[in-house]
Parts: structure tokens; C-alpha cells; sequence
């Protein structure tokens, strides 16, 4: 028998909401994303993959000054990247499973976000918050299959982009949790805990703030009385936010983002605005109608306002205003979504519209994703009957869902993603450079010389096709054409620093000190980061007995990658040759430390060790370096000197060269 009291409570308690659980979509999404995302696991890296994850940093996990130095503003990535690199060194397949997880989780915080948001003070008592549980099981759904994300997902150094994306769904979900759970202020301060960290992820962060501010006015109720408030909650995150910019003019000229000077360097010009208005209306085509996509887009720049391209543009984005207005009193959740993906979208609006190069890319439009995950099955709800728009909502789905196997097919396979790339923007010189580096690295120099004359075709005077031409002839041991290749690249714009640094190279095998010399530090002019030039330079005044000199440059290369062995090896070498024995043997043993199976930083202290007289260590050095590599005659003829006293050592250690081979 029930008490009053026993009814009271349980009239008290809000109704669950109808739909699929909370377990039910964790399984759906887990395994979905599972077998939507697997082939990406065999997939190599791409573009700016071989950037940031061959960057020195990642190489030392516990070095955070040095990481901070590399990532800047993207140090939460650059962590999950020595992550992984601890675990796995360059096998791409851990990469793409961290990837692939984020953004499952992504999905999952999205059917948070969802459910939240039906359940908010102005949304609860709505029609639509009786369909709020399956609205937003959906839009979990359509973000976790939705084919523009899938670059996102593939493109391993885009983690930086999901990340962001997942810190901003958790500010929100802890934002709103502590909006409607004032007694609870742990969710206030999670909110701008998951804030700090997204600011170390991305910079399109940013656009928090504001998107709180307008959830704020949306979703929960507030009079006169209550606009102070208001501001105290949401005056912290607008504050945090401002460390952006600060961290930002902390970047260091080391940073791999470099992403101040690029600004610096530019300035807001009407075609850039133009083109991006154009940009905006091509994310909105493809997140409806998401084909013909592609990873590096030949898109055309608008030359002025007139053009038909730009009216057309203009008429639909203000038409997306328009709706999102005309739905605030009909489907609040819907409305929401439109401004979300202009306010998402904003931050690459600006800065592409300022730099004016990369107008498109279609992780740039990662997060505005969940706007129109939210949209379609909110609107679909509003208009149609729930049959129907359940019915509406799933084929929409599963159209996404065969696009997106598609594109997860083209992604899982660098080769077919590069041709891919090249057939649906033949006249984009990137695409015709990443092609060719990829058959030259895998040594198919024949397919490499056909697609680089598509190259020469478009742009006979660009350096990037001399410098690939002087790779291939390289590699073929074409040696004087691949010089002449070089030297004509580095005499052509844009300036190449591998053109210069090459051209040196092959002038340092001459003797010609002064020309290699000039080169490499033009070199080092156009990227101060070429760790290659500084070792070479260092090894050019070692040939010349300016040890000074040699000793500077080295140790400026070993700033920019400690983990260079080679630079290290030339830096032992030259203490080694001007006497410093103690500094020769503390670089050889450091080079150790790093690479266990460094064959000739075992055979330069053996070396250095036997020109001591101090026979014992000499020999476990060089019976260390016989173990790693039986076949070298230096190591068994330095063995035979040891076995017999008064034989002479020899008179300086081996120094290599960071290039084909060492000059004569």
C-alpha cells in the first residue's frame, strides 16, 4: 500500500524521456565507429603527418619545455603524439586507433549535448522534448557517420582538431549541468578545467565563449533581475579565452605552427573575404550533399562582389540566418544549429580570409559538423510526424553512411588518396608534388617522373619540380644532372630551403667551401629549422679545421633536434679532434643512451677509448658495435689493432654526412 508521501516523491521526479538508452547508443556508436573507421588503421601518413610526428619532440615524453617549444598552442596533441610514440615509434596503425577513438567519443558527447538540450527550461515542455532522447541519438549517429568528418578522422595530425572539438562539447555539457544543477558548482569548475585544456588544443577554441553566451539566451529562462548573473557565470570563460592570443605571441621561432608570423605577414584583402563567403556555402553543400569530396581542393578565388558565385552565396547563408530566426519560437535546438555553424566556423573565416592560401580544407569543418547533426533530425521532428521523420532521418543516414565507406576506402590507402587528390584537381601543383614524393619514396621513379612533367607542364620555372626532378636523378645515382637540377631550383621562385641545402651539398663534395657554405646558410634562411643544414655546415668547418665554428653550428642544430645522430656524431667528432676528450666521450655516450643501436657512436668510442690506451672499454665499445653490424671491415680491422699492442689507432673518429653520401 502506497503512502501520500511515497506518491508525492514519485510525481516529483521527471518522466524519462522515450527512446534508446544511454547503453544502447554507447554499443551503437562503439561498434559502428568500429566498423566504419577500421580500414584506417592500415593507412600511412599524409601531408603535415610527417611534420609533427617525425618532429624531435615527440621523441622525449618527459621533455614538456620542448614540446611546448614544437606545439605551442597544440601541446594536449603533441602529449598524445609522444603517447604514442613511446608505445609504437612510427607505426601509423596506433595513430589512426587514438584518432579513431577520440572521435567515438566525440559522437558520444554529442548525444549528451543533444539530450541536454531537450531538457533545458525553454526546450523541456516543447513538442520536440518528447522525441529530445531520439533526436539526439540521431545526431550522435549522423556525426559519427557523416562523411565530412572523415578527413578529420584520417588525417592523423587533425587530432589537434578533435580534441578541440571534444574539450568544446565537455565545456558545454559541464556549462549546462551546472546551469541546471545550481547546487553542484564541480560542474562549473569542470567546465572551465575542459576550457584550459581546449585552449591547449586548438586555437578555433576561441568561439566558445560566444557559443555559451548564445546557448545561455536560448535554453535557460531569465529576467531583469537576472542579467547580472548571467555575466558573473559566463564572465570567466570569455576571460580564459584570452590566453589564446597570449599563448600565441609566446610561440617561439622553433614552433611548428608558426602560426604568428603567418599572420604577421598578411593582411585582410576583399577576393580572400570573398572566396570564404564562397567556402561557407561549399561546407553547407557538402554537409547535405557530401560528394566529390576532396582532401586538397583546387578552389577558385572570386575576383569581385558582382560575381554569381558570391550572390548565390550570399543569398543562401543569409537565407540560413533567416530560418534560424523564423525557428527560434518553433524548434529552439534547430535555430541553435544554425548559428553554431557560423559561429564554429568563424576562427577559419577569419584567418583564412587574412593568410588568403588553404581557403578549404574539410576538417576545418569538423565541429560545425555538429550543428547540422543536431539540425537535420531536430527540424525533421519539427515538420513531420515522428514516423515519418524517424523514417526521413534514417535514410539520410544511411546515405551517409555508403558515402562515408567510400571515403574511408580512398583515405585507408596513401596511393589511391593521392591520385584521388590529383584527378579532381589536376592544375593544383601540391597535388602533382605530393604524388611524386610518394613514388619517390617508394622508389618507382619512372611513375614519379610522369606525374612531375604534369608539373613542368603547369609551371616550367617553379622550383618544387627542379628540386623533385634533382631527388629522382638523385636516387638514380644521376649525380650531375641531379646538381644541375638543384642549382636551378635554388635560383627560382618560391624559395626552396631543400634547394639551397642540396645545391650546398653537392658543392661541399666539390671542395668548393665558400659556394657550399653561402648555400647552406641561405639554407638556414629560409628555414631556420633544417637541422641537415646546420650538421653540414658544422662538418664543412670541421674539413676546414675552424673548430669554433663547427662547435656553434652543431650545437644550434642539436637545439632544433637533440635526437639528430648524426649532428651529435659531427659534435663528439669535433671535441674529439680538438683534444676535448672528455666532451667527445660525453656526446658518444649521450648519442647512446638515445640509440642503443647506433653502430657508429659504438666504433667512435671504441675508438676514442683506444686512442686513451684504455684497451678494455675500447674493446667492449667495438665488440657492442661488431654485435650490431658483423659485416663492417672498420670494426674487425679496429678489433685486430686492439689484439696488437703498438699498432697506432687511428687518427680522428668517422664523421657523417647528412646527405646521399659523404663528399670525397
Amino acid at each position: 500500500m502506497r503512502t501520500p508521501d511515497a506518491r508525492k516523491t514519485r510525481k516529483s521526479v521527471p518522466p524519462r524521456l522515450p527512446g534508446p538508452g544511454i547503453p544502447l547508443i554507447f554499443w551503437f556508436v562503439l561498434g559502428g565507429g568500429v566498423l566504419l573507421y577500421a580500414p584506417l588503421l592500415k593507412a600511412g601518413f599524409l601531408l603535415d603527418d610527417t611534420l609533427f610526428l617525425h618532429s624531435p619532440a615527440i621523441k622525449d615524453l618527459g621533455n614538456l619545455e620542448f614540446l611546448w617549444r614544437a606545439f605551442n598552442t597544440r601541446l594536449l596533441p603533441g602529449i598524445t603524439f609522444a603517447l604514442n610514440y613511446a608505445a609504437g615509434r612510427d607505426n601509423p596503425a596506433g595513430y589512426h586507433a587514438v584518432n579513431i577513438a577520440v572521435h567515438l567519443v566525440n559522437a558520444l558527447l554529442v548525444y549528451a549535448f543533444a539530450a541536454l538540450t531537450f531538457r533545458t527550461p525553454r526546450v523541456r515542455g516543447t513538442p520536440s522534448a518528447e522525441h529530445g532522447t531520439t533526436i539526439a541519438s540521431l545526431a550522435s549517429i549522423i556525426f559519427l557517420c557523416h562523411p565530412l568528418v572523415t578527413q578529420t578522422v584520417a588525417y592523423v595530425v587533425q587530432r589537434s582538431t578533435s580534441l578541440a572539438a571534444m574539450f568544446y562539447l565537455l565545456t558545454l555539457i559541464g556549462y549546462v549541468k551546472a546551469r541546471m544543477e545550481p547546487g553542484r558548482r564541480i560542474w562549473f569548475f569542470a567546465a572551465l578545467v575542459s576550457l584550459a585544456l581546449g585552449i591547449v588544443s586548438k586555437e578555433m577554441i576561441v568561439t566558445l565563449p560566444l557559443a555559451l553566451t548564445l546557448y545561455e539566451f536560448f535554453f535557460f529562462s531569465g529576467g531583469p533581475g537576472q542579467t547580472r548573473a548571467r555575466i558573473v557565470r559566463l564572465l570567466p570563460f570569455w576571460a580564459l579565452v584570452l590566453a589564446v592570443p597570449l599563448l600565441l605571441s609566446l610561440e617561439t621561432d622553433s614552433a611548428l605552427l608558426r602560426l604568428r608570423p603567418q599572420v604577421l605577414a598578411s593582411g585582410l584583402a576583399l577576393t580572400n573575404v570573398l572566396t570564404e563567403i564562397n567556402v561557407l556555402n561549399t561546407y553547407l553543400r557538402l554537409m547535405v550533399f557530401p560528394v566529390n569530396q576532396n582532401v586538397d581542393y583546387d578552389y577558385p578565388f572570386v575576383h569581385g562582389l558582382g560575381e554569381p558565385s558570391v550572390v548565390w552565396s550570399v543569398i543562401v547563408l543569409a537565407g540560413c540566418m533567416l530560418a534560424a530566426v523564423r525557428l527560434f519560437s518553433r524548434s529552439r535546438p534547430a535555430a541553435y544549429a544554425i548559428w553554431w555553424f557560423f559561429i564554429t566556423l568563424s576562427v577559419e573565416f577569419a584567418v583564412c580570409s587574412w593568410v588568403g592560401r588553404d581557403m578549404i580544407f574539410e576538417h576545418y569543418a569538423y565541429l560545425a559538423t555538429v550543428g547540422f547533426a543536431l539540425f537535420l533530425p531536430s527540424i525533421a521532428f519539427t515538420v513531420a510526424p515522428p514516423r515519418n521523420a524517424l523514417r526521413a532521418v534514417a535514410g539520410a543516414i544511411a546515405f551517409f553512411c555508403m558515402l562515408s565507406m567510400a571515403r574511408v576506402f580512398v583515405w585507408s590507402d596513401v596511393e589511391r588518396l593521392l591520385q584521388d587528390n590529383l584527378v579532381k584537381s589536376p592544375r593544383k601543383l601540391r597535388a602533382i608534388h605530393l604524388l611524386s614524393e610518394y613514388y619517390i619514396k617508394n622508389k618507382q621513379y619512372d611513375r614519379a617522373l610522369r606525374v612531375l612533367h604534369l608539373g613542368f607542364r603547369l609551371a616550367p620555372e617553379h622550383s618544387y619540380n627542379y628540386v623533385h626532378l634533382g631527388t629522382i636523378y638523385e636516387e638514380q645515382n644521376r649525380l650531375p644532372e641531379a646538381r644541375r637540377a638543384y642549382e636551378t631550383a635554388a635560383g627560382l621562385e618560391p624559395p626552396y630551403a631543400r634547394a639551397y641545402f642540396k645545391a650546398g651539398y653537392f658543392f661541399a663534395r666539390d671542395r668548393r667551401f665558400a659556394e657550399a657554405e653561402e648555400y647552406y646558410r641561405k639554407s638556414l634562411y629560409y628555414d631556420p629549422k633544417l637541422t641537415n643544414a646546420y650538421c653540414n655546415l658544422g662538418n664543412l668547418y670541421i674539413m676546414q679545421g675552424k673548430s669554433g665554428e663547427a662547435i656553434t653550428f652543431l650545437r644550434s642544430g642539436l637545439r632544433e633536434d637533440p635526437y639528430d645522430v648524426f649532428c651529435r656524431n659531427s659534435l663528439a667528432s669535433v671535441y674529439a679532434l680538438k683534444g676535448d676528450k672528455e666532451g667527445a666521450i660525453r656526446e658518444f655516450e649521450t648519442m647512446i643512451r638515445m640509440f642503443p643501436d647506433s653502430v657508429i657512436a659504438y666504433k667512435n668510442l671504441g675508438n676514442l677509448y683506444f686512442m686513451q690506451n684504455d684497451l678494455p672499454r675500447a674493446e667492449k665499445m667495438l665488440r657492442k658495435a661488431r654485435a650490431l653490424a658483423p659485416q663492417d671491415g672498420d670494426v674487425t680491422r679496429l678489433l685486430e689493432r686492439i689484439g696488437r699492442p703498438g699498432t697506432p689507432s687511428p687518427s680522428k673518429p668517422e664523421v657523417r654526412w647528412e646527405g646521399r653520401r659523404p663528399p670525397e
